[in-house]
């Protein structure tokens, strides 16, 4: 039983025995529970329920009164071409069979005894109808992939392993001024050229092999007005629409314009490589699209680098550039590449890695291309190492002094190493109620900054005796102000020495952490806090140095909590986001209590990126965190959904932008919203589209309508639809001029409200086209209809006037008695301008010689051809088209040039048309006699046919239904009885139809192998534990289902008379093949009796077996004779027969 939790199926059965269709439903609806079955007695009542109510599948029968099964699939198909629709009749024959295939039936399975074929019937409708189910999701699928392919911008095609395109999209076909139909299937080389498909064969080849993308070189196409072109190709591997094909999807950019820009820039570059090569600076220009650095000068002096290892400034800056200055350098170029600034002087330092440290000062300023839109930056590099390194010697020594004494925040003294205090600064006096006189002088120890304290003063005394010996002596006290206030310090006693080594002197100085250390235990608070935070807490301090990091730096970046720490925070920022995060963070490190946002991607501990985006708030004032403090949230996701948002939007404005259709769009006012350069060409409007946006679109179709044969109807029709708001495709617009446009209005749902959407392109090309193409099928299918050469000569005629829209036409005709072109028809017009037409022979005409080279000939002016017939004749131009070897066909115009390459091509296929028409007339002339003999003799044989399967099978299987159901209720000797005989019954009527059947004249032969099909029979007969030996290579030809019926029905009879455990031999003879086998053989006075119709030696036999061998060899007009084999048994042996 099988099963499925998917919809119920609905089967309509069809068939006119109401006993097998009862039988047939309870079966079914037993096989699978999904099954809903209905039934109908007749064609015509199956009909009448179809219109009814909705069914996934039909059944039906083929035998039936009034209407038989293949009319009522050819009446079920006219109206449900895809309905899956099952042939199950008892009338199994390859005529029917051929006939449902052709008329698009589903599937086609024979009636047999036994319930086992309702299994089998059960599994062909649900394979049917989920195949059905699923081939409508793939249309639906296919069509939108169609429609997206048909909107890239780029020519894209898709090339099998043999060369041939298996699809293209319409940019490709515009470019060659073709269609996507005529491109598809056709070669590589026809569309792209021999010259590109050549380079690309090898391309291709790499591709299938590897089944990897590649990049193929440059590549030139000319369009089809010569122009040529240069384009980017990128091939990558594609399935197929087979299982098994293999194919290669191209993709090509046109670079033209890129290509002719960089030719032009390098002849600039060349120009001042030679005026700077003497240089001692670095002269460098920088293309601002792709960051290129072009340079003169002592780059590789100045910076230990070769130019070509910094190709762009961003590598430079990778490179050769101190990691201190890298923000500054990338600020800097950023800025003069986005145009933020027009020049500028920047100063930075080397990459220690590459040796010595220099100061590098560039001097840079934009420069604009007069011939393109784009810019460089031109600048110059100057090394200005000791200018900088006098400076800062400078500096130092300035600050010397400052450094000791004028520190606010530190407190600082110098003692002699006695301890008598030389000097103290203003900072360490404000701690305590004395003026420097009354501590300078005296020992350090002793001051007021230790009166609280003994035990202090103690370690103070020993801490300069320990400087005073060299120590370097670090230290942290709890001191007290004169008002009791308590406050902490830590620094440092330093031993100042001469050039001998000596120390002199002893500087102290210590700072007051008392506020660190209260923040520093408000930071472990705050830490705590932190914990659970998902946000990641970071404290830097002014110069973007991580000072603190709360755990969840673990989960969002994969870093180690205390990893980052001392770490400055910009070396995990993407290059890219350097420059305005640094900005802002600039700015808000002067301004206190300030908050700032900002996005940007940090570099994770695994080199991958994420977005963050950074709220940071200045507390570099607070008494405890003295930092900025940033929460940093993790919004990759949300960054990756802008993205692909922002590359919809760019594609889809590419997509508007270059659409080959007339695009407008309003909103509910009616003002105009956006429109493209296309309707402008097509209204031949001389704005642009920018200078139009927000003008009354009602006034704007006013303007044009003038345009069309019925101005006033334009404008009502387009105020109907904005009313009404209902969808409209393909409209029909007439011009004045002659052309034919389309018009498409979509409703639309704005933001703000209602719009509205109009889509207009030109049609006339394409009517025009159609006309003709309607003409010549139209033309064809009365061709089809003629009956005699004469009148396909006269149809043929005067459809030219249509096809090729010229009115004096003529047909001739080769007549072999008078060896000459014999004009057949003519058109009217044609005898007004020429008169009645001659007759061609060899060498007098034109005419003649083109029907002997069977090429066309289109001549613009048939007057200057030395082989015109009549010198005098009033017609100036002629179209020759060849039909076939049976004549030609003229086309006459009374001015030169009237027939072009368009005329030609259709012309060509008239005649070939023309040439078919009159070929069928032959043949159906030859064909109508032979059908009349083989109707007698099939009608006689489908009657029989018809009792056999439909009037004795029918009931048959009702039998055996009800047996088997009676079976299942109880057990009885006669039940077993009555099985056998109905099985007997049905051999007996498969031999009689087979019989019957095998006799008729083989239509169409093909190549067969013949040890293979001995194979696949073998397998198809009970064989028990016989043998088979084949010793044959041979292909002959036949009728590839009977010579199987021959192989199935001597093997049948080998294994049913030789035994179980026999040995079958097929072998090769000189004209034919031989089967036989190693049992007892058959008696020499019976042999002349073994194919006579119920001949057997066994008592189940029907008789019937090689009697339809013999009807098989006779219908194929073979020999048939029988024999001795080597080892005693049968051999059946075919002559006459024909090698592939």
């Amino acid at each position: 039983m099988i099963n499925s939790f998917s919809d119920s199926i609905r089967i309509l059965h069809v068939d006119d025995d109401p006993d097998f269709t009862e039988l047939t439903c309870e079966f079914l609806e037993q096989e699978n529970d999904r099954f809903v079955v209905e039934t109908a007695p007749s064609a015509r009542a199956g009909l009448d329920r179809l219109h009814t109510a909705e069914f996934d599948c039909v059944v039906s029968d083929y035998d039936m009164p009034r209407q038989n099964g293949i009319e009522f699939l050819e009446a079920v198909r006219a109206e449900k071409p895809e309905l899956p629709f099952i042939l199950f009749t008892g009338k199994g024959s390859e005529e029917v069979a051929s006939d449902a295939i052709s008329a698009g039936v589903t599937d086609y399975l024979q009636k047999e005894h036994g319930t086992e074929q309702y299994t089998v019937l059960a599994n062909r409708i649900t394979n049917a109808v989920e195949h059905f189910r699923s081939q409508q999701v793939v249309e639906r699928s296919e069509t939108r992939l169609r429609e997206i392919i048909d909107s890239l911008p780029h020519h894209l095609f898709a090339v099998d392993k043999d060369g041939q395109l298996i699809l293209a999209n319409e940019v490709l076909a515009e470019f060659h001024d073709s269609s996507v139909g005529a491109i598809e299937g056709e070669e590589l080389a026809s569309v792209l050229g021999d010259r590109v498909a050549n380079r690309l064969r090898t391309d291709i080849s790499d591709v299938l092999a590897s089944d990897t993308s590649k990049w193929a070189s440059t590549i030139e196409l000319a369009d089809s007005s010569g122009e040529t072109h240069l384009f980017e190709l990128q091939l990558l591997p594609y399935d197929g629409p087979g299982a098994d094909t293999q194919a290669v999807l191209g993709i090509a950019a046109e670079i033209t314009e890129r290509r002719e820009r960089e030719t032009e820039f390098e002849q600039t570059r060349e120009r001042m490589q030679l005026a700077l090569e003497q240089t001692d600076s670095v002269i460098f220009e920088i293309d601002c699209d792709s960051d290129t650095v072009i340079r003169h000068g002592a780059y590789r002096e100045f910076f230990d680098l070769e130019p070509d290892e910094t190709p762009t400034w961003r590598g430079h800056l990778e490179q050769a550039v101190h990691p201190d200055d890298r923000a500054r350098f990338h600020q800097f170029y950023r800025q003069l590449t986005n145009g933020d600034r027009e020049s500028g002087e920047l100063e930075y330092r080397t990459n220690p890695d590459m040796g010595r440290v220099r100061w590098i000062r560039d001097s840079a300023f934009i420069q604009a291309d007069s011939h393109t839109d784009s810019q460089q930056i031109i600048g110059i590099a100057r090394d200005v190492t000791e200018y900088k390194e006098r400076k800062l010697e400078l500096r130092q020594k300035e600050r010397q002094y400052q450094a000791i004494f004028d520190d606010p925040n530190i407190l600082v003294g110098l003692v002699d190493t006695d301890g008598t205090v030389v000097d103290i600064n203003e900072t360490a006096m404000e701690y305590v109620d004395a003026t420097r006189a009354d501590v300078i002088g005296k020992p350090f120890w002793e001051s007021p900054w230790f009166d609280h304290s003994a035990a202090l003063r103690g370690r103070v005394k020993t801490w300069i005796d320990r400087a005073a010996s060299g120590e370097y002596v670090e230290f942290e006290a709890d001191l007290r102000k004169s008002t009791g206030e308590q406050y902490t310090v830590e620094g440092v006693f330093r031993p100042v020495t001469n050039e001998e080594g000596e120390v002199v002197s002893v500087i102290v100085s210590d700072r007051d952490i008392t506020e660190r250390k209260q923040r520093e235990r408000e930071l472990e608070q705050y830490e705590a806090y932190l914990q659970e935070s998902n946000d990641i807490i970071t404290v830097l301090d002014e110069s973007g140095t991580v000072q603190y990091q709360s755990p969840s730096v673990t989960r969002i970046l994969g870093y180690e909590r205390d990893e980052l720490l001392g770490v400055n925070g910009f070396e995990l920022v993407h290059p890219d986001d350097i420059d305005d995060l640094f900005e802002k963070f600039t700015d808000l490190v002067s301004r206190p209590d300030e908050t700032i946002t900002a996005e940007a991607r940090f570099r994770t501990a695994d080199g991958e990126w994420r977005w963050l985006e950074v709220r940071g708030k200045n507390q570099l004032d607070h008494p405890v965190i003295n930092g900025i403090v940033t929460n940093n949230r993790d919004i990759t996701d949300r960054k990756d959904y802008e993205r692909e948002l922002e590359r919809t939007n760019a594609l889809l404005s590419t997509l508007f932008k270059t659409l080959p259709v007339g695009v407008i769009a309003e909103d509910e006012s009616r003002n105009v919203l956006t429109v493209n350069e296309r309707l402008f060409e097509l209204f031949e409007i001389s704005e642009t589209p920018d200078e139009v946006i927000g003008r009354d679109c009602e006034a704007m179709a006013g303007d044009v309508s003038t345009m069309f044969d019925r101005p006033d109807e334009f404008t009502e029709r387009i105020r109907t639809l904005v009313d009404t708001r209902e969808s409209t495709w393909d409209e029909q617009l007439h011009l004045t001029d002659g052309r034919t446009f389309k018009r498409r209005y979509e409703p639309i749902e704005l933001p703000d409200g209602d719009g509205h959407l109009w889509v207009y392109s030109d049609n006339t090309a394409q009517k025009t086209r159609e006309k003709r193409l309607e003409a010549l099928n139209e033309t064809a299918q009365e061709l089809i209809t003629a009956e005699t050469a004469q009148e396909v000569a006269e149809i043929g005629a005067h459809a030219a006037s249509d096809i090729l829209q010229m009115n004096a036409n003529a047909v001739h005709l080769y007549d072999d008695k008078r060896s000459a072109l014999v004009p057949v028809a003519v058109t009217d017009a044609g005898r007004e301008l020429v008169g009645d037409p001659p007759a061609f022979t060899d060498g007098d005409s034109i005419a003649w010689r083109v029907y002997e080279t069977g090429e066309p000939l289109a001549l613009d002016d048939v007057h200057a051809d030395p082989d015109i017939y009549n010198p005098d004749s009033p017609a100036q131009s002629e179209l020759h088209l060849p039909i076939g070897e049976r004549g030609l066909l003229i086309a006459c115009s009374n001015t030169t040039a009237a027939f072009d390459e368009a005329d030609i091509v259709m012309g060509e296929i008239l005649a070939r048309t023309i040439a078919t028409a009159l070929e069928q007339v032959e043949q159906t002339d030859r064909l109508r006699e032979r059908e009349r003999e083989l109707t007698r003799q099939n009608n006689r044989l489908e009657e029989f046919a018809g009792v056999i399967s439909h009037d004795l099978r029918n009931p048959l299987r009702v039998a055996e239904g009800r047996l088997e159901l009676l079976q299942e209720e109880c057990e009885n000797e006669h039940l077993r009885a009555l099985d056998r005989a109905l099985n007997r019954m049905d051999t007996l009527i498969d031999d009689l139809l087979t019989l019957a059947r095998e006799g008729e004249e083989i239509q169409d032969l093909e190549s067969v192998e013949v040890a293979a099909l001995a194979q696949r029979c073998w397998h198809t007969v009970e064989t028990a534990d016989a043998a088979l030996e084949t010793h044959t290579t041979r292909k002959i030809r036949a009728d590839s289902s009977r010579l199987q019926q021959l192989f199935e029905n001597l093997i049948r009879n080998a294994v049913e008379h030789g035994g179980r455990d026999v040995t079958v031999t097929v072998g090769d003879m000189e004209d034919g093949f031989y089967v036989s086998d190693d049992g007892p053989g058959i008696p020499p006075n019976e042999q002349e009796d073994i194919f006579e119709v119920g001949y057997s030696t066994i008592q189940d036999g029907t008789g019937f077996g090689l009697a339809i061998v013999k009807e098989i060899a006779d219908a194929h007009e073979w020999e048939l004779s029988i024999t001795d084999s080597d080892a005693g048994g049968l051999r059946v042996e075919i002559t006459g027969v024909h090698r592939s």
